[in-house]
């Protein structure tokens, strides 16, 4: 155990979150690898998260096919909002005739304002 350095099993491991998560954007909007993008924007709320992307860059860079990484922490800066969806079926079986005025109101009342670290929402307002 005295071997096992945390601060880089988990920059590491952000690391591969990012690539993956590339991975999954690419094949949504059907880019393949094969083609290089301009540029990849990684947007998180932990500090310590971007500056272990940043770190880890030339290995994001080669394995996502593009030719600049950014990080930042601004989502409205790029766009970026979070939204709450219901998982229609697990609520339709718990709430039957109560469903259609739940969903609605998760659709339509919630704002989502942050996640914490096991991105799950953390605030609703």
């Amino acid at each position: 155990e005295d071997l096992i350095h945390k601060d880089i099993e988990n920059a590491v491991s952000h690391m591969q979150s990012v690539i993956e998560l590339g991975r999954v954007v690419r094949d949504r909007k059907t880019l393949p690898i094969k083609y290089p993008l301009p540029e990849v924007v990684v947007i998180h709320q932990d500090n310590q998260y971007l500056q272990d992307a940043k770190s880890l860059e030339s290995y994001i860079i080669e394995e996502l096919n593009v030719k600049k990484l950014t990080v930042s922490s601004e989502k409205d800066k790029y766009g970026i909002y979070l939204k709450a969806e219901p998982d229609n079926q697990t609520l339709g079986r718990r709430l039957k005739g109560a469903f259609k005025q739940v969903s609605q109101a998760i659709k339509g009342q919630f704002r989502i304002v942050g996640f914490p670290e096991s991105s799950r929402p953390a605030e609703m307002q």
